[in-house]
């Protein structure tokens, strides 16, 4: 949600997107609807074939803010 220019996570998508900091395995469905929501922003890159997402640097930026 984005709240006055700035980017309101909960709790649980800022515990999953620290996860994703460096790169990690997609273990369950609500990883996989938090990264999918966030990679359309440009904060997380997906790749599909392995299953594994990182944050991007925007998105680092934006978690840490």
């Amino acid at each position: 949600m984005v709240t006055n220019g700035k980017v309101i996570l909960s709790e649980r998508e800022q515990e999953i997107l620290k996860k994703f900091e460096n790169v990690a395995r997609i273990k369950n469905e609500e990883e996989w609807k938090v990264l999918k929501n966030w990679a359309k922003d440009g904060w997380v890159s997906l790749d599909l074939l392995l299953g594994t997402a990182k944050l991007t640097e925007s998105g680092k930026k934006h978690l840490y803010q």
